[in-house]
């Protein structure tokens, strides 16, 4: 929910799949192109993602806008309900902090207290929960490798090791398994806001590949659901 007061930029993204023998090349491409930036910064760490559908989505549908809870190296002390959506085509976030008990509260259908917290997006999940059945249905689990470039406002990620499962209660046991994906695709996003320079948007914003099956339009949470 957008607050008027709180008006900001949104970034542009660019977004596109590959077959998993092209990490590689992506990885060397990225390392080549943006190595001659002073403040380059990468990073790796492994992402969960546990994703809301409402009762009446199909599985291979998009959607218009995904709540979902985002775990960082399996840090239970740091766990985030994101909204994503997108308006006039750029990508848009909203993200409200919770603890381990709070989630487990949401995963086991205790939601009530939701619509007393002070943030605005946990008032707006609990209405959308109550409206729209909004439940949590889809574990993805992947390793993410950033560049960032913080002068320029530009982060490219490549996400691989794509594993997924339906969402269950003991979802933080050490008997909760998430399985590899067909096609085992890498995922390369590209987010900037004023400006893209030339010699990045040359080296990496290319129709690399010619496999059907990799969808420039490719939604990690509707590829697995497809297969959950």
């Amino acid at each position: 929910m957008l607050e008027s007061d709180d008006l900001k930029q949104f970034p542009y993204d660019y977004k596109r799949s590959y077959p998993y023998c092209d990490l590689a090349f992506l990885r060397l491409r990225c390392n080549e192109v943006l190595n001659s930036y002073e403040d380059l910064l990468s990073d790796k760490y492994s992402v969960r993602n546990i994703c809301f559908q409402p009762f009446s989505k199909t599985d291979c549908e998009q959607d218009p806008e995904i709540f979902k809870i985002r775990i960082f190296n399996n840090d239970l002390s740091l766990l985030a309900l994101e909204k994503k959506f997108y308006i006039d085509n750029t990508l848009t976030k909203e993200t409200a902090f919770l603890s381990k008990t709070q989630v487990l509260k949401i995963i086991n259908g205790d939601v009530r207290w939701l619509c007393y917290e002070d943030s605005l997006l946990l008032q707006e999940f609990y209405y959308k929960i109550n409206v729209f059945g909004l439940a949590p249905k889809t574990v993805i689990d992947y390793t993410r490798e950033t560049f960032s470039l913080p002068d320029y406002n530009i982060r490219i990620t490549l996400d691989y090791n794509i594993k997924s499962a339906i969402c269950k209660k003991n979802m933080f046991s050490p008997l909760f398994l998430t399985f590899p994906t067909p096609l085992n695709p890498v995922v390369m996003k590209i987010k900037w806001f004023d400006y893209l320079p030339c010699k990045i948007r040359n080296a990496l914003v290319f129709n690399f590949g010619s496999n059907p099956d990799y969808d420039p339009a490719f939604s990690e949470l509707a590829f697995c659901r497809a297969y959950n």
